[in-house]
């Protein structure tokens, strides 16, 4: 652990925890987290034995945990207490989730809302950026040479670790052209590195099923929606940009009663026009990633458009940079860095889209 560690560590141990809450007792943290580490079927993700202790972390400091259904029930209202909510929230809709996680979240009592991308459940598909990982991570060559966007760009590896690093670089150069063209370079990819994808995603990338769902549903877990095909949704007409939000959220409440009416943006990507679609439909609120605390007011229809613009945190393994968001420090330590702004870091009102 490094010096600057170690002292974070001794302000955010559970003697110093409590000076930080007031600081954000107005205030909710959203958790973002994606996968989970599986050893038997090679996925990789956060480590579910870290969740168990930050679980353990929350119940001994005090911090109390909320649901979303909690926060849209309040209506906005402010709710200040002596420490800030804590709110977990897990995108995609991975497998990981219903084997490893959805258990530790249950033996904790602890609310979960995972955000589905309801294509890879209904019909088996791949999530766009696995088969880029799939695609690396499974051929003879060592390079490849690509146009993405009309720019050529090539990358390089020789091992394992590179080709993860080249896999991550590919994807987010896609992440910023329109979807058409990125299922070309898709294509084009696979051609080029002689590897022929299966139909059906490998169990490391597999989705959960809908009996999945269901049952992780019964032991307190709800659902949003998060597109059909998870597309930056900026990078798609404005008819696919309504069907990506409406259809998914359509037929998650036909496959599920776990729900909750509030969506996630793939990636984090949107504009007013994504906002509108929102507005006009029955979903309360949606989510960004944003990394700022959310005041509680987000949550009510008062908000008016600030309601599908509310940020998140990602969760880190970092125990010491995770323990700062929880009890509060870090919106001190971030308005220590950024002067009299700093205190914005709390998310009360308009704020740029995020890609």
């Amino acid at each position: 652990m490094s010096v600057k560690q170690a002292v974070l560590a001794a302000l955010t141990s559970r003697a110093v925890a409590p000076l930080w809450r007031p600081f954000v007792n107005d205030c909710v943290v959203l958790l973002m987290l994606h996968r989970f580490s599986d050893d038997e079927r090679g996925g990789h993700g956060v480590s579910v034995a870290g969740v168990r202790e930050c679980l353990q972390f929350l119940r001994r400091s005090k911090i109390p945990v909320a649901s979303l259904h909690d926060l849209l029930s309040a209506n906005g209202a402010p709710g200040r207490g002596s420490s800030p909510s804590v709110v977990f929230t897990v995108d995609d809709g991975y497998a990981d989730f219903a084997r490893l996680a959805a258990p530790v979240f249950a033996e904790f009592d602890c609310p979960v809302t995972v955000f589905l991308t309801t294509a890879p459940i209904d019909r088996a598909a791949w999530l766009w950026w696995d088969r880029v990982e799939y695609v690396v991570a499974s051929t003879a060559r060592s390079r490849v040479e690509l146009e993405v966007g009309g720019v050529p760009m090539n990358w390089r590896w020789a091992s394992a670790t590179e080709r993860i690093v080249a896999a991550e670089s590919i994807s987010e150069s896609l992440k910023v052209i329109p979807d058409a063209q990125k299922e070309a370079v898709l294509v084009e990819l696979a051609t080029r590195l002689e590897v022929d994808v299966p139909a059906q995603p490998t169990s490391s990338y597999a989705a959960m099923t809908w009996s999945d769902v269901r049952r992780c549903g019964e032991r307190g877990a709800t659902f949003g929606p998060h597109t059909v095909t998870h597309p930056m949704l900026p990078q798609v007409s404005d008819a696919e940009a309504e069907r990506e939000i409406l259809e998914s959220w359509r037929v998650l409440r036909a496959n599920c009663t776990a729900t909750v009416p509030v969506f996630c943006y793939p990636n984090g990507a949107y504009t007013e026009r994504e906002v509108s679609i929102l507005a006009r439909s029955d979903l309360a609120a949606a989510l960004t990633t944003k990394p700022r605390y959310a005041a509680r007011s987000l949550f009510g229809a008062a908000a008016g458009h600030e309601r599908f613009r509310i940020s998140r945190f990602a969760y880190t393994e970092n125990r010491p940079r995770l323990r700062a968001m929880l009890t509060g420090f870090e919106r001190v330590n971030m308005a220590i860095q950024d002067g009299r702004d700093g205190w914005r870091t709390i998310d009360t009102g308009p704020m740029a889209a995020t890609t």
